[in-house]
């Protein structure tokens, strides 16, 4: 079947269309698909249809600015199978127009305001086609309805998100008890949801693969919660109430759940069996293309470079991880992003980082909406508070940054706020894509490696706070892209003469030091000590410039607000 399609979407770096749409768009009578999202049309009209575009079959109009009486207009796309009406900020009231869209298969009304008041209306009208209900921040609060669906729509509904919506009451959830065996996804994110008002309402669904009980009031418990669901996949109770030792899961899920999610609880104890790879680790192996989240302490898992070999991105920050960085982790082939910041690793940095060949590459992984595809596990060990779906958070430049889309761009090593001992092995510079090395907080010593100019994409580098001595090698010069540098050790003689590093005075880090501050034997432009002739005798500081490092300071915050 041909499909005629019009996307009139801004791309990323584009402006988004402004003004009106012009009646002529009406003559596309062929017209199968129409994408307008992200643009601002400032409130105005849509075009009467007045029976055109009758053969549309998909309408975006999601975030676009068009006045609500498009909606009055709906009905007559009578073979509409997609509509998504989100981020309009529109008070819907009625839903006659529903009525008429009898092949709608999705709807998303996400950012919209229902309100409980109109909430049996439009259950009353949902189309009984209709797999995928998108509700997110509708205004749904309190009691919404008291009564379970009924009817064909509550057989073939595959997907409901009513998440950010502050549902409290058992009778808020009522309407779910009827939902069929088809239903495989179900978010209730963002709500005020209490353990009472959860038992019973799992029991029909027996696809259930996607559950999202995050950021709500739940205690005690989970066994209540999940009853006898055996399909899980993804199970996020993050950011609740949850007392006790960490739950055994029903048994009969250990092989299928991928997701397991418990961050922000009050939970003690070992974790369960099938989370800590424990026993088989033959079904967890052949997991290529998924996201795990554990909580975890003592010694960093050797299994983790042994059974692991196309990790991507490993996280282990901010944990109570002790002992040494084994060198199984350098047969990590694939790894772009190491972490293993803020625990109490000791020991020294292994010299067959050079292994980590994915770091020397410029191949790129694929990635399809935020979310990576192939080749890739994603382990996410915090204790402190981290969202696994589709992002990664990257300490970038002194920073800490929330990246979807385009964290296959980055290669990281992040290894600060240690006990790491010894010298930066040389074998580190053989890895030509890294981006951004932070190797801060930590009581290396040692020369900074003489041949890291050939670590030529490198944007940010942290060296910071450890017991590094010698001098700053000429060749860190050619670091073109050096943008962020934080050097804060020993170090001694001339900062090499560059375009690149005279512009460094005015780089800021933590604690709104200037980089080369706190090597009290380095002179140059850069810094208030001047050099001799032979750059061995620094003369005195001028306490005067020192002050006048503000001025470089304010130009460094307007240079940031550009960003990454």
């Amino acid at each position: 079947m041909t499909r005629t399609k019009l996307d009139l979407c801004p791309a990323f770096s584009d402006e988004p269309l402004r003004g009106t749409i012009n009646p002529s768009l009406l003559q596309l009578q062929h017209l199968n698909f129409l994408y307008l999202s992200d643009n601002d049309f400032r409130g105005s009209q849509f075009p009467d249809f007045n029976g055109s575009l009758s053969r549309l079959r998909h309408l975006n109009i999601a975030n676009a600015g068009l006045s609500w009486r498009i909606l009055n207009q709906l009905g007559n796309l009578s073979r509409l199978e997609f509509l998504d009406l989100s981020g309009n900020n529109y008070s819907v009231i009625s839903f006659d127009w529903l009525y008429h869209l009898s092949f709608l298969k999705y709807i998303d009304l996400r950012s919209n305001h229902v309100g409980e008041n109109n909430w049996l209306k439009l259950v009353n009208k949902l189309p009984l086609h209709l797999e995928n209900l998108q509700l997110r921040s509708c205004g749904l609060h309190g009691i919404i309805l008291s009564q379970p669906l009924n009817g064909s729509f509550a057989s073939l509904i595959r997907v409901i998100n009513v998440s950010r919506n502050r549902l409290t009451s058992s009778s808020a959830l009522k309407w779910l008890t009827n939902i069929s065996s088809n239903l495989a996804e179900l978010n209730l994110e963002y709500n005020n949801l209490i353990q009472a008002s959860i038992p019973g309402i799992f029991r029909n669904m027996a696809s259930l693969k996607h559950l999202y009980l995050s950021d709500n009031q739940l205690r005690d418990g989970i066994q209540g919660i999940l009853g006898n669901i055996c399909t899980l996949q993804t199970l996020d109770l993050s950011h609740n109430n949850l007392t006790g030792l960490f739950p055994q899961l029903p048994r009969c899920i250990e092989s299928s759940l991928e997701i397991f999610n418990l961050d922000w609880n009050s939970l003690h104890g070992p974790l369960p069996d099938f989370t800590r790879f424990t026993g088989s680790l033959d079904p967890f192996c052949k997991i290529t293309s998924k996201y795990l989240t554990f909580l975890e302490s003592g010694n960093i898992p050797a299994w983790i470079g042994e059974n692991l070999p196309s990790l991507v991105f490993l996280s282990l920050q901010a944990n109570d991880f002790n002992g040494r960085i084994l060198a199984n982790f350098c047969w990590l082939a694939h790894m772009q992003i190491l972490d293993q910041s803020e625990n109490n690793i000791s020991g020294t940095i292994p010299s067959c980082l050079n292994n980590l060949t994915a770091m020397a590459q410029k191949r790129v992984y694929t990635y399809g909406g935020g979310r990576i595809f192939e080749y890739v596990i994603v382990f996410l060990f915090r204790r402190t508070g981290y969202n696994y779906v589709e992002k990664a958070r990257v300490r970038w430049k002194g920073n800490d940054y929330e990246y979807e889309r385009y964290i296959g761009l980055f290669r990281v090593i992040d290894l600060s706020s240690n006990g790491l001992t010894g010298e930066i092995p040389n074998e580190i510079t053989s890895l030509f894509e890294l981006v951004a090395p932070n190797l801060s907080r930590n009581g290396l010593t040692g020369l900074i490696p003489h041949n890291i100019n050939q670590l030529k994409q490198l944007k940010s580098l942290n060296l910071s706070e450890n017991h590094l001595s010698g001098r700053i090698p000429v060749t860190m010069a050619d670091l073109t892209f050096l943008s962020y540098l934080d050097l804060y050790n020993k170090l001694l003689g001339r900062i090499p003469s560059s375009t690149q590093l005279q512009t460094f005075d005015a780089l800021v880090f933590v604690g709104n030091a200037l980089a080369f501050v706190g090597n009290q034997a380095l002179c140059g432009s850069q810094v208030t000590v001047q050099c001799t002739e032979d750059d061995t005798n620094p003369s005195k500081p001028d306490h005067n410039k020192l002050e006048n490092g503000d001025v470089f300071r304010k130009w460094f915050y307007a240079q940031m607000r550009v960003g990454f």
